[in-house]
C-alpha cells in the first residue's frame, strides 16, 4: 500500500527571513524535491527555477551561507572558457531573503584578456500552492494566471500575490513558465551582473516579519 510522504527537508539549502522562505538544492537550482520552493507565509509561489548560460547549467563549486538569509552559490562555465586547465569564467548567484520576498543576483565573470558575449535564461515556474498540501506529500500545483506588465509580471494565489522585477532580464512567457533572459558581453578581465526580484503580499497576514539585522 502506497500513501504520500511528507518530504524531507535534511538534504536541502535553505535561506529564510520569515515569513519568507527559498528551499532549494545546494547549487541553488529549484524543482528537484518536493521541497523545493519559494514560499511567503503559507503558500509555495515558485516552486521550480534553473539557470542556463550558454545554454548550458553552470558546473557548482561551493554554496556558502553567510547568513539565515544569505546563500552565495560559485559555479564554473567551463563551456564558455579556453581549453587551458584553468577555469577563467565563473558565475555566482548571490540569494538574499527578505521579510517581503527574495531575489537573485548574477553575476559572470571573466579572467580572459579578450570580451565574452553569451546568453543567460531563467526559467521560474510560479505556484500558489498552500504549505500544508505539500507537506502532506501530494504532487498538486495550483494553476496560477500570470500576466506581464511591461518590466514586471504578477501572479497571485489562495492570499498571496507576487510581483517580480528584473534589472538587466527581459521578461517573457514559455507555456506557463516564466522566463528571464538576455544576451550579455563580459568584458576583458570583467564582469556583468542581472538580477531579478520577488516582492510577495499577503493579505490576510496576522503579522509582520522583522526587519531588524539578524544576529545568527
Amino acid at each position: 500500500m502506497t500513501h504520500p510522504l511528507q518530504p524531507l527537508l535534511h538534504q536541502e539549502l535553505v535561506a529564510l527571513r520569515a515569513p519568507t522562505q527559498v528551499w532549494s538544492a545546494a547549487d541553488g537550482s529549484i524543482g528537484g524535491s518536493p521541497i523545493h520552493g519559494i514560499a511567503h507565509s503559507d503558500v509555495r509561489i515558485v516552486r521550480g527555477l534553473q539557470v542556463r548560460v550558454g545554454d548550458a547549467a553552470a558546473e557548482h563549486l561551493v554554496t556558502a551561507a553567510p547568513s539565515a538569509d544569505r546563500v552565495v552559490v560559485e559555479a564554473l562555465l567551463r563551456h564558455l572558457d579556453d581549453p587551458t586547465p584553468d577555469p577563467g569564467v565563473r558565475l555566482q548567484i548571490a540569494r538574499r531573503v527578505r521579510t517581503d520576498g527574495c531575489g537573485d543576483t548574477l553575476t559572470i565573470s571573466n579572467r580572459h584578456p579578450q570580451p565574452l558575449t553569451t546568453t543567460i535564461e531563467i526559467v521560474l515556474q510560479v505556484d500558489a500552492t498552500l504549505i500544508d498540501v505539500i507537506k502532506q506529500g501530494r504532487a498538486d500545483a495550483s494553476p496560477v494566471e500570470l500576466q506581464l506588465e511591461g518590466e514586471s509580471a504578477r501572479w497571485s494565489g489562495e492570499h498571496v500575490s507576487a510581483r517580480l522585477v528584473t534589472d538587466g532580464l527581459a521578461l517573457s512567457t514559455r507555456d506557463a513558465d516564466l522566463v528571464l533572459s538576455a544576451t550579455i558581453t563580459v568584458p576583458a578581465r570583467g564582469e556583468s551582473v542581472v538580477s531579478w526580484n520577488i516582492e510577495a503580499h499577503d493579505a490576510i497576514a496576522a503579522v509582520a516579519g522583522a526587519t531588524g539585522p539578524a544576529p545568527w
